[in-house]
């Protein structure tokens, strides 16, 4: 947003510098919430497999362990 901002300095400039920064926010945003959409679906799977066992059962800290 503040190289928004900055763009604003010249007011005798095309807004064409803004539309493409603007655009690029919006596609970066938008791959962010495709980014949290999987992880929360992905999170409400594992959720509702839980048995409510032990820790060694568990499908989340599994999940997890294979991140790393």
């Amino acid at each position: 947003m503040r190289e928004l901002l900055d763009l604003a300095d010249d007011r005798s400039r095309s807004c064409v510098a803004v539309d493409e920064l603007a655009r690029a926010h919006l596609a970066d945003v938008d791959r962010k919430i495709a980014e949290l959409s999987s992880l929360r679906n992905e999170l409400a799977r594992l959720l509702s497999k839980c048995e409510q066992g032990s820790i060694e059962d568990c499908l989340i800290i599994e999940a997890l362990g294979q991140q790393g």
